[in-house]
């Protein structure tokens, strides 16, 4: 089944709010599940190895509001319910795993990138398959940020604009005490810093 809010939506803005009663009192909220959309796939690294134990999430396209989450099995699958009926992109999350990027399908390092997965009309199976991702690693730029003096400057925050997207889709960093800093990037692309 897909995951919804009270109100039977799967958007957190369209869900109406519960208030609680006093101390004691108790309350009753139905939820009707409809039929979900059984969307699989596999994450592979660019040596095609699985990875396992990496974030996929499911965000819907137009909005970009996360529906569903999970973690890909020992052989790098994954299998997710969602509501039927919307179109859909998936991004794998590798916060936890520094070697890897964050990606959408297909290979795609932006949210304006990533393909679209059309839901509609809801297939006869109600199942989307091979929503496959291969992920990468990022590019490195290091550097230092001084004042005039040439002393480090600590604290100061150092990001990329993304110049296919005019925007700064990847994580910035913080220079240390001596003023370096460590910036991971999707490779083969074009940044202002």
């Amino acid at each position: 089944y897909p995951a919804l809010y009270y109100g039977n939506t799967p958007f957190y803005g369209q869900s109406p709010f519960y208030h609680s009663g006093a101390s004691g009192e108790s309350a009753v909220l139905d939820f009707v599940l409809p039929d979900a959309v059984a969307l699989s796939g596999k994450v592979t690294n660019q040596a095609a190895d699985p990875v396992y134990n990496i974030d996929v999430n499911v965000e819907e396209f137009d909005s970009g509001e996360g529906l569903v989450g999970t973690r890909t099995a020992p052989d790098g699958s994954y299998r997710l319910y969602v509501m039927p009926g919307l179109d859909y992109r998936v991004r794998v999350d590798a916060w936890q795993m520094p070697q890897y990027l964050n990606q959408y399908y297909v290979q795609a390092y932006t949210w304006q990138e990533a393909t679209r997965i059309v839901g509609v009309p809801v297939p006869a199976n109600k199942q989307i398959n091979n929503i496959d991702l291969v992920i990468g690693g990022p590019a490195y730029l290091d550097g230092k940020v001084t004042d005039h003096n040439g002393v480090g400057i600590a604290g100061m925050q150092v990001r990329a604009l993304d110049m296919a997207t005019y925007s700064t889709p990847f994580p910035g960093a913080e220079t240390d005490a001596n003023g370096n800093f460590h910036l991971a990037l999707p490779p083969n692309r074009q940044f202002k810093v």
